[in-house]
């Protein structure tokens, strides 16, 4: 709630929220969990027994009990959860991986300003503009990188046309060098580890290096175009160029989707499910609606088949549902309005229970969106590595060849 009295949502990570009055810490028998003066909860593995007794306290159910990695353990279970990468100096290396620099780590009494705001109405004391402008500096500077991306689409284009009037070897060797160093960075990225340590003093270090990946894939890619020529696909070199497109192809199609999906997803989502999911709660729902179907009157069921079941089993339904960019409220209230249309004012008395109804189709339909959604942000992937690797593996064949044939000519 907002200081001027109207809604808003709020979304928070699903992991340890790090509780300034922990219930974990005082539900746990043997002291095994603690909180630092930087109010970093922790858990001290050699007191913890696995009870079970923080996993039950925790409001936030990120407690988990898991089995412990020695045998020769006194107990074989331990509580886990979020440490904060206790110990790195970088901080959490979830903040520090993400090219998004969709996360950071704030404290939300001082930099959300809508609960700054409501602070200091309550209290009499500030401005939200004043607690607005205080909590903008809390939160990290996002690195803005369609600048930089423009650049490297015009100077793509530039390159392609002065390298393919310089010597073949030249514009070979452009591209060999920038595809190696597209390789060399999805290694770094395999290395969070090292990405953590790297971004120690540097936040936004990731997106950096994300934004540096698609300048330089653009680069490789005007590269090879001016290197390729009239190349026949049949040979090395041909389809070297081709696995190269593919690869930069299924590259920009990733980093679009990874702009535009998530921000789609958000708007469907009643709660956060992981991909292996999506299934079981598509039968939950399913369950869900016949169940609240059962006992109603006859007006709610004629309703259910005339409208709601047509609603939910529409091919392509999900897919409108996110093409219209609509809530899962707002298509409520859509769906509600019209079925006040059909009953023009009669029967009111005789549908208790619609209201329900209509919750659980509409995210049983928007669920289908989401399964949809789901492959595609996951299904470029797959594609782009392969085409990666081909890439690579004809780059060793076709250099290989060339070398073959230059000691075979002599000088």
């Amino acid at each position: 709630m907002t200081s001027s009295g109207a809604s808003a949502p709020l979304l928070v990570p699903s992991s340890c929220q790090h509780c300034k009055n922990p219930a974990c810490m005082i539900d746990c028998p043997t002291g095994a969990i603690g909180r630092t003066a930087g109010g970093d909860v922790f858990i001290r593995e050699d007191l913890c027994t696995g009870c079970g007794a923080c996993a039950k306290a925790c409001p936030w159910d990120n407690i988990q009990i898991a089995r412990r990695s020695s045998p020769l353990a006194a107990f074989t279970d331990v509580a886990v959860k979020c440490d904060l990468c206790a110990g790195s100096a970088a901080g959490p290396a979830c903040v520090s991986a993400c090219p998004a620099e969709a996360l950071a780590r704030i404290d939300p009494n001082e930099a959300l300003p809508e609960v700054v705001a409501l602070a200091r109405t309550r209290l009499g004391n500030g401005s939200s503009k004043a607690s607005a402008s205080a909590s903008a500096s809390l939160l990290p500077r996002r690195f803005d990188a369609r600048p930089w991306l423009l650049f490297a689409l015009t100077s793509s284009v530039g390159a392609s046309l002065l390298l393919a009037r310089a010597p073949r070897a030249v514009s070979g060797m452009a591209a060999a060098a920038l595809v190696g160093a597209l390789v060399a960075h999805s290694a770094l990225k395999r290395a969070p580890r090292l990405i953590a340590r790297l971004s120690a003093g540097r936040p936004g270090l990731a997106r950096v290096l994300y934004v540096v990946h698609a300048c330089v894939g653009a680069w490789a890619l005007a590269a090879t175009a001016a290197h390729a020529g009239t190349l026949a696909a049949r040979t090395a070199g041909g389809a070297l160029a081709l696995a190269i497109v593919l690869a930069a192809v299924t590259g920009a199609f990733g980093a679009f989707v990874n702009v535009v999906v998530p921000r789609r997803l958000t708007r469907i989502e009643r709660r956060v499910l992981l991909p292996e999911e999506l299934d079981a709660h598509a039968g939950t729902l399913d369950e869900g609606i016949y169940a609240k179907l059962s006992g109603k009157s006859e007006l709610v069921k004629v309703l259910f088949a005339r409208d709601l079941r047509p609603y939910w089993r529409a091919r392509g339904g999900g897919l409108w549902l996110v093409l219209t960019g609509r809530t899962l409220r707002e298509e409520e209230g859509i769906l509600r309005r019209r079925i006040d249309a059909l009953l023009e004012g009669r029967g009111k008395d005789r549908v208790g229970g619609i209201d329900e109804l209509v919750r659980l189709v509409v995210e049983r339909r928007a669920l289908d969106a989401q399964v949809l959604l789901t492959r595609v942000l996951r299904g470029w992937l797959p594609v782009h590595v392969t085409a990666t690797g081909a890439a690579v593996a004809l780059l060793v064949a076709h250099v290989l060849g060339v070398v073959g044939v230059a000691l075979r000519s002599g000088p």
